[in-house]
């Protein structure tokens, strides 16, 4: 899902709006995966994944900050629909069954001579063919999400939006999870001494690979 902001004041507050909902509703195990803001089009891209919920339960975590952005429709336009599905996780690399079940959701290749399964997600074909200079992105701790400090994340993240496009991972830290896994621990270094983080940066496919395997249900919006 893509919001667009009308003016930079809207921009800041869609932008301090998602943090306050994010540390509501969506700072815990059941979802995961990117925000983003971009500077140019005033946009913040949402791509999250849910895992122990079912379609209803989604929509229903959704609907406050949905209709909070339709209560401006002077401040924010979403060019196209929200989508929220609950796909298998078994499923959720599987090419032939997300085209039969959400279309849209996956480009195939159809160079000639390319197998039918040689597919890629609509929401990372953009990133074919580029590079990146960040190598070890930063982590945010997970402090900032109290409520006294949300406002301080938000400007923050503004001021960053203004000159570079910025991503929010929120798969890769312990921050909201339960915390309990000794593995999940070593896997992240710094956390296994209390420390719990948001991650800033770059996507790893393994990480959200081995996620996705263990969960019920996922669904991107």
């Amino acid at each position: 899902m893509t919001i667009e902001a009308l003016s930079d004041a809207a921009f800041r507050r869609l932008i301090g709006r998602f943090v306050g909902f994010y540390g509501d509703a969506l700072f815990n195990p059941h979802w995961g995966e990117t925000a983003s803001f971009r500077p140019r089009q005033r946009a913040g891209g949402l791509r999250m994944v849910f895992q122990g919920l079912d379609k209803q339960q989604a929509d229903a975590v959704w609907q406050p900050f949905l209709d909070w952005v339709a209560e401006s429709p002077q401040d924010f336009t979403i060019p196209s629909a929200p989508r929220i599905a609950a796909v298998p996780a078994r499923s959720f690399w599987d090419p032939e069954y997300l085209r039969k079940n959400l279309p849209g959701m996956v480009l195939a290749d159809t160079r000639p001579g390319r197998h039918r399964a040689t597919s890629s997600g609509r929401a990372t074909s953009a990133r074919r063919g580029s590079s990146s200079t960040v190598t070890s992105p930063p982590w945010l701790p997970a402090s900032l999400l109290k409520k006294d400090r949300q406002m301080r994340l938000a400007d923050a993240l503004f001021a960053g939006s203004r000159r570079w496009p910025i991503t929010l991972h929120f798969n890769k830290g312990l921050a909201g999870c339960a915390c309990g896994s000794g593995g999940r621990r070593q896997d992240y270094g710094d956390e296994s001494r209390g420390r719990r983080r948001l991650r800033v940066g770059h996507q790893r496919q393994q990480r959200i690979r081995r996620r996705t395997r263990a969960s019920p249900a996922t669904s991107p919006i």
